[in-house]
């Protein structure tokens, strides 16, 4: 069976190197079965003219209110 823990829930600011940075929802949370893992969502999309464009590679990601820029590489 598949443990899960949430760990924060809340809007993240974005930044892609080049962009404007975005807020978007996040989810944090930690799946303890079968090994120990901390999971993140992003649900981030923009678009240019009502067309979504998808972005790949590194960006840094600040949770709610923190001080800490987060690096991350979208996939």
């Amino acid at each position: 069976m598949r443990e899960e823990l949430e760990v924060w829930q809340g809007e993240a600011m974005v930044t892609i190197s080049g962009r404007e940075p975005n807020t978007a929802p996040c989810r944090v949370w930690a799946v303890t079965t079968p090994r120990p893992v901390v999971l993140v969502r992003i649900d981030f999309s923009n678009d240019v003219d009502g067309v979504p464009q998808l972005f790949t590679g590194p960006a840094s990601v600040r949770l709610g209110d923190g001080s800490y820029d987060h690096a991350v590489v979208f996939s």
